[in-house]
């Protein structure tokens, strides 16, 4: 796990909770944010640019969710269920104003059943999908198309992770919880799923932007105990949670979180499954070679040729997130 600086995500927590940020870490951007903190601009800016910032997140915002909105309602008119995963959910559900989570694209998850009307239904919407990735999302071997309206971009899900096969165990479907419909059209699933979902992505980048960190503790100071059983039961069934358990202990170390031990020792006590994560990141295309690792049958042996078709042709017009963390 890459270091990572979390004084500034502690002092957003403590702006948007009212909670005293723990003894030991630096107070967090003021007057000016560290770079790494750009994303949390909004919340811990107090100088004279500080309405520039609001302004400027405030016209961005607009724009994607003008976006969201139309593309849930394109779903949803072909009868296809969406979740909302990441910025596009916290956003509407975590934070108290949509403004403060800024989000760099739209994500959204669909049943794998449903990914092929999903993204024809989007086509027919003005959206654009890149040619080059759909075999591999309709052949299960990616789980995320990128399309794109104009300046927004939306990713669209079967599966939470880029490639599912880097799950070593199972992970849940959203449409396998318990999730609330929003007022924007998609459904959010439970806190304890989204939480799941948050350590995952933060594991898989091998380190977290400060904002991934924020949502991640926003999400854990309001489970109550059945929904860290429930956090805690999902986790051990990917086959990754001692070490989602090392992420949990530094949400609670900046936030102040109060995390049942038993829901950790439970974590920490089942088996590591996540060698592959070992692997060194400066590999290049290094989730390519996780996927290659973890894959099995068939799909592990069409995979190379599509890589190699995927250089030859130059592939979508953004380089996909090779990195399975």
């Amino acid at each position: 796990m890459d270091t990572v600086d979390l004084s500034g995500a502690a002092a957003a927590f403590a702006a948007l909770t009212g909670a005293d940020p723990p003894k030991g870490l630096p107070p967090g951007g003021n007057e000016a944010c560290p770079s790494g903190d750009r994303d949390l601009a909004a919340i811990l800016r107090t100088g004279p640019d500080w309405r520039t910032i609001r302004r400027l997140q405030s016209a961005r915002w607009l724009v994607q969710e003008s976006a969201l909105r139309a593309a849930c309602r394109t779903l949803s008119a072909s009868g296809i269920d969406a979740w909302g995963y990441k910025g596009a959910d916290y956003a509407l559900t975590l934070y108290p104003d949509p403004v403060l989570r800024p989000m760099s694209d739209i994500d959204l998850i669909v049943r794998p059943c449903d990914m092929t009307g999903a993204m024809t239904a989007l086509r027919r919407g003005g959206w654009e999908a890149s040619p080059h990735v759909v075999p591999l999302v309709t052949s299960g071997i990616v789980a995320v198309v990128l399309l794109r309206k104009g300046e927004v971009i939306l990713d669209l899900h079967s599966h939470p992770s880029y490639f599912p096969s880097t799950i070593p165990g199972r992970l849940p479907h959203p449409a396998e919880t318990a999730g609330t419909v929003t007022e924007a059209g998609f459904i959010s699933p439970p806190p304890p799923y989204s939480l799941l979902l948050t350590l995952l992505h933060i594991l898989r980048h091998g380190r977290g932007r400060p904002v991934w960190w924020l949502d991640a503790a926003l999400l854990a100071s309001g489970m109550e105990d059945s929904d860290w059983r429930k956090f805690a039961y999902d986790a051990v069934r990917t086959g990754l949670s001692s070490r989602l358990a090392n992420l949990l202990r530094t949400v609670q170390s900046f936030s102040g979180a109060a995390i049942p031990h038993r829901a950790l020792e439970l974590m920490v006590a089942a088996p590591d499954r996540g060698r592959f994560l070992d692997l060194p990141r400066s590999i290049p295309g290094s989730g390519s070679l996780a996927a290659v690792v973890t894959m099995r049958g068939w799909r592990r042996a069409s995979f190379v040729p599509a890589l190699i078709m995927k250089l030859v042709t130059g592939g979508s017009s953004r380089r996909p997130r090779e990195s399975w963390r």
